[in-house]
Parts: structure tokens; sequence; C-alpha cells
């Protein structure tokens, strides 16, 4: 299999790693909800998505292929991405809330 072949599947683990902190961000300085967040993010990754793969059959280079499933197999690993960043940081507070209830509670 060539280099140009293997591009989009090299990209998959690179996608969720750089795009990790802008839901993060989002959330943490209380720019948009936890829930408002997950949804436009959501949506945003699907609608590129979809234009990537409708957009395949439009390019008549094996560059503009491999760039559309590039972008396509990048941004569809990003679903789990954003579950495990939200899923983290939200855990996170709630054991911090219980810890702050649970000493209040005992004083």
């Amino acid at each position: 299999m060539g280099s140009s072949k293997m591009m989009p599947y090299l990209n998959m683990p690179i996608f969720p790693i750089s795009a990790g902190s802008l839901p993060d961000h989002l959330i943490t300085e209380r720019i948009m909800s936890v829930t408002t967040t997950t949804n436009v993010l959501n949506t945003i990754e699907s609608v590129v998505v979809s234009s990537a793969l409708i957009a395949l059959p439009l390019f008549r280079t094996s560059g503009g292929v491999v760039f559309c499933s590039y972008v396509a197999l990048g941004l569809l690993t990003l679903d789990g991405t954003l579950a495990g960043i939200i899923g983290v940081d939200l855990t996170g507070k709630l054991l911090d809330a219980a810890k702050t209830d649970n000493s209040d509670a005992e004083s």
C-alpha cells in the first residue's frame, strides 16, 4: 500500500490529540455548557464529515480523494474523544463537589 493511501489512517490519532483542547477550553472558560459544547461540536463534525464524503466523487486526482478521506477519517475519531474529555472533566468536578459536601456535613 502506498504512503498516500495510508495518510488518512495515520491521521486518525492526530486529530483527537490536537482537537481535545477546544471542548476543554469552551467548558472550563464557561463559554458553553457541557451539553451545548457536545451538541455543537458533534453537529460541526457530522456536517464536515458528510461534506467530505459527498465531495469524494468530485475529485479527479488522488490528492483530492486522499484529502477528503483524511478530513473524514480524522473527524470521525473525535466522537470518542469528546466524550472522553468531557467525561473526565465532569467526573473530576463531581468528585470535588462530593468532597466539599462531605467535609461541610462532618464539621
